[in-house]
């Protein structure tokens, strides 16, 4: 995805896909749309549901990174 948003590849991919992350992000608050699940009204003890659905998963070491990510939006 790097080159179609004009970030050159580094050849590593986690650094080009860090590099895309923080890419999105700004583009998010530069458009004034950073926003939280709790500004949305979605309340934390709904994320294993957001997790489960996502990962089609109730555990493992996918669900587990996926619940962190979910966590982190709160």
């Amino acid at each position: 995805m790097a080159p179609f948003i004009a970030i050159p590849k580094s050849g590593d991919e986690t650094k080009d896909a860090v590099a895309v992350g923080d890419a999105i992000l700004k583009l998010v608050q530069d458009l004034g749309l950073k926003t939280t699940l709790t500004e949305k009204g979605v309340g934390k003890d709904q994320a294993d549901v957001i997790t489960t659905t996502a990962t089609r998963a109730e555990g493992g070491p996918v669900f587990d990174a996926v619940k962190a990510l979910v966590d982190g939006l709160y």
